[in-house]
C-alpha cells in the first residue's frame, strides 16, 4: 500500500500538471463564473479586502483562500525567479489551486473509506487495497475531476466537507469545527452536510440507530439526546456552532445568498431528488447494478414491518410523481446553451411522456442506492442523508449536476466495497467521460452571435 501511494505522489501531481498546463494554455481568460470569481481573489491579492463583486453569490471563503494560495505560491515563483508576467495570483496559479486539491481530495477519500469500512460493525470488512482503488476512482469522477482545472467553488467544498468527516470520524471535534467552518465560508449549504456530519456523530456518539427503519428510532433517538444533552453539547460545541452561527448569518443576511438574489430563490423543485437517483444510478452502474441488491432490496421490504414498507412506499411514490409533476425550469437552465444540462432538458427531459418513461429507472435506482447504504449503515443515518439530500437540492431551482457531487460521494464512501471489477469498470467509465468532456470543452468551442467564445461543460 505505501508503494502505491508512492507511486501516485509522483503519477498524481504530474497528470494533474499536464492536464492543468493543457487548460490554462488553451482557455488563457476566464471562463464562466471565472469571470466574477478570478477578479475578485485578485481584488483580496492586491490588498482590497472591501471590494465586492454583487454578481458572487458565495461567502468571500473560497476568494480568501484562493488570495493565500496565489500569493503564497506567486512569492516562492518569484523568489525561484520564474514568476509569469501576470503576476501572483494569475488565473494559472489560482486554477492550480483546484488542482492541487484534487490530489488532497483523493487522499481523503482513502482515509475516510478505510475508516468507515473499519468502523461500521456490518458486513465483511475489505482490505486498504479496495479503500485505494476507490479513492482513485472518485478522484476521477468528472463532476470532481472536471473542476479541478477550473477556478469554481466545487473542489474546495468537497476538500472541506470530507475533511470535517474524517475528523468527526477520529473525534477530534474542534478540527471538524474549523473544517466545517471552512466548508460554509466557501458554500452556504454546505451548512446541511456540517449538520448532516453532526447527526452522525450524535448517533455513532449515542449508539443507536441500528434497529428497523421507523418511526420509533427517530423518537427513541430524541428522548436519548434529551437526556444526553450535556454531555452531547460538550463534545460536539465546535461542530454545532457552524449551524448556529449560519443561522444568525441568514437572519442578519435577510437570506442564504449574498449577491444575485433574483435569480437564486428558493423554490421549491421536487423533481430535483428525483433527477439525483437517475444521476446517481447512471454514475455508480457498474456498484448498483446487481441482481444480488436488488433481489436483498425487494426481500427486505417484504420482511420488514408495515409502517416501514408503507413509508418507503411513500417515499418511492413523492419521489417518482415529482419527477413528471415537480419540474422547474430556471431562466439560467433556458438561455445559457454552454452547458450539458440545456441540451438535457431541450431534448429529453423538458417532454412530460419522457419523464415518465424514466419513473421506474427512478425508483429501481432509489431502491438500489438504499438497499446498498443500508448493508452499511443505520437505517437512521439513511434517513438523515436523505433528509439532507433533499434539503440541498429541492430549493435550488437550477439543475445542475455540480449540486449532486457531495450526496454522490457520500453514497459512494458509505456503500459496501465494490468488488475489482466493479471499481475498474466505474473508473473506465469515469475516465471516458473525463476524456470526453476536457475534449469537448477545449477543441469544440463555438461562437455566440456577438463573436464571444463559448465552450461546452458541465
Amino acid at each position: 500500500m505505501v508503494e502505491a501511494w508512492r507511486i501516485f505522489s509522483v503519477a498524481g501531481p504530474v497528470l494533474v500538471a499536464a492536464i492543468g498546463h493543457l487548460v490554462s494554455g488553451t482557455v488563457r481568460e476566464g471562463y464562466m463564473d471565472e469571470i466574477f470569481h478570478i477578479p475578485q481573489t485578485q481584488r483580496y491579492c492586491a490588498g482590497e479586502f472591501w471590494a465586492w463583486d454583487p454578481k458572487i453569490t458565495t461567502l468571500p471563503g473560497f476568494h480568501l483562500l484562493g488570495a493565500a494560495w496565489g500569493s503564497s505560491l506567486g512569492y516562492f515563483l518569484g523568489s525561484l525567479g520564474i514568476l509569469s508576467e501576470e503576476g501572483p495570483c494569475s488565473t494559472t496559479l489560482l486554477r492550480a489551486m483546484n488542482s492541487a486539491l484534487l490530489i488532497a481530495n483523493a487522499r481523503l477519500l482513502y482515509l475516510i473509506h478505510a475508516k468507515v469500512q473499519t468502523h461500521n460493525h456490518k458486513g465483511a470488512q475489505k482490505d486498504e487495497h479496495h479503500s485505494f482503488l476507490l479513492s482513485m476512482c472518485l478522484t476521477f469522477f468528472p463532476l470532481h475531476f472536471f473542476y479541478g482545472f477550473l477556478y469554481y467553488t466545487d473542489v474546495p467544498s468537497l476538500t472541506f466537507i470530507l475533511a470535517c468527516l474524517l475528523a468527526t470520524l477520529h473525534s477530534r471535534h474542534w478540527l471538524a469545527g474549523l473544517a466545517g467552518a471552512s466548508a460554509v465560508a466557501v458554500r452556504q449549504t454546505n451548512v446541511v452536510w456540517v449538520s448532516f456530519i453532526l447527526y452522525v456523530g450524535i448517533l455513532d456518539r449515542l449508539r443507536c440507530g441500528q434497529g428497523e427503519l421507523g418511526l420509533a428510532p427517530l423518537v427513541e433517538l430524541a428522548k436519548h439526546a434529551c437526556r444526553q444533552k450535556w454531555m452531547l453539547l460538550q463534545v460536539f460545541f465546535p461542530l454545532l456552532l457552524v449551524p448556529s452561527c449560519f443561522v444568525l448569518f441568514v437572519v442578519i443576511n435577510g437570506g442564504i445568498v449574498v449577491g444575485d438574489r433574483d435569480a437564486h430563490k428558493p423554490v421549491l423543485h421536487l423533481a430535483q431528488l428525483g433527477y439525483f437517483f437517475l444521476f446517481a444510478v447512471g454514475g455508480l452502474s457498474p456498484a448498483l447494478l446487481d441482481w444480488r441488491k436488488l433481489h436483498g432490496g425487494l426481500r427486505r421490504l417484504v420482511s420488514s414491518t408495515m409502517m416501514c414498507r408503507l413509508a418507503l412506499g411513500v417515499v418511492l411514490s413523492v419521489v417518482c410523481t415529482t419527477l413528471v409533476r415537480g419540474t422547474f425550469a430556471h431562466p439560467y437552465l433556458l438561455a445559457d446553451n454552454r452547458h450539458y444540462t440545456f441540451y438535457l432538458w431541450r431534448r429529453v427531459l423538458q417532454y412530460v411522456h419522457v419523464r415518465m418513461a424514466l419513473v421506474p429507472v427512478c425508483g429501481l435506482g432509489m431502491l438500489l442506492l438504499l438497499e446498498s447504504l443500508l448493508e452499511r449503515c443505520s437505517p437512521l443515518w439513511v434517513v438523515g442523508y436523505l433528509g439532507c439530500t433533499a434539503a440541498t437540492l429541492v430549493p435550488a431551482g437550477l439543475l445542475e449536476f455540480r449540486y449532486f457531487v457531495v450526496p454522490f460521494i457520500l453514497a459512494a464512501l458509505h456503500m459496501p466495497s465494490p468488488s475489482r471489477g466493479s471499481i475498474f469498470a466505474l473508473a473506465s467509465l469515469f475516465i471516458a467521460v473525463d476524456a470526453a468532456t476536457l475534449y469537448m470543452f477545449l477543441y469544440r468551442p463555438f461562437y455566440w452571435p456577438d463573436g464571444s467564445t463559448a465552450r461546452f461543460m458541465w
